[in-house]
């Protein structure tokens, strides 16, 4: 199988999935074989979090849903899978492993690809109620200091701008995609005060039809 694109955002994950014994990887599993369709992502984590006695719940789900677009044909040959993660993980990550940890990633996935049948029925539940062909996963921001020199360099006083990058990524014709926007602080608050704005008619239509509509999620 061909070297597989895995985005920097779940680097985290494998490395931890490289470090945990097989008792954590079953009880992951387990968890994993009971959750409602439609689970939250963020009670999904929590879970994981229980399990592992840790805040890395979050890493550790946000890679294994990456591997959705893997495992979707039942004709998927799961080992071929699982070693292609760990190999292109390496490579891609530069990450140093001793061949006993490597071993440990590739038996960890094997085990987590084989038993993924219930979150990718969560994960079809979620984009089918979306209804969308562009479908969020994840995002992040960074922060930065754009600094302009002056044509005499020597010059310390300087001017400068502060930008922020968001980072999202989303699924597409289910192909993991990432964009990349650059805001600066008005952007933020415009954008901070459309989420606010989003998150209050959520709870109003809630609360005015909790009575006649079971909402999911």
């Amino acid at each position: 199988m061909a070297r597989i694109h895995i985005p920097f955002r779940v680097f985290p994950g494998f490395i931890i999935l490289s470090k945990l014994k097989e008792k954590k990887v079953n009880e992951i599993v387990d968890f994993m074989n009971k959750m409602p369709i439609g689970i939250e992502f963020y009670e999904a984590a929590e879970g994981i979090n229980n399990i592992l006695e840790t805040e890395e719940g979050y890493d550790v789900l946000d890679t294994i849903k990456s591997f959705s677009t893997l495992v979707e044909d039942e004709e998927t040959d799961i080992a071929n899978v699982a070693t292609s993660l760990t190999d292109s993980f390496i490579d891609l990550s530069q990450q140093e492993m001793s061949p006993k940890q490597k071993d440990q990633l590739n038996k960890n996935l094997l085990k987590i690809l084989s038993n993924y049948s219930i979150l990718q029925n969560t994960l079809k539940s979620k984009e089918l109620l979306l209804g969308n062909e562009n479908n969020f996963i994840d995002l992040r921001s960074i922060s930065d200091i754009r600094l302009m020199f002056n044509e005499d360099l020597s010059v310390k006083n300087r001017m400068g701008m502060i930008l922020h990058k968001l980072l999202i990524d989303y699924r597409r014709n289910d192909e993991s995609k990432e964009i990349h926007l650059t805001l600066n602080l008005e952007d933020l608050h415009r954008v901070k005060s459309e989420v606010e704005r989003a998150i209050l008619k959520e709870e109003l239509i809630r609360k005015d039809y909790k009575s006649s509509i079971n909402f999911i999620g």
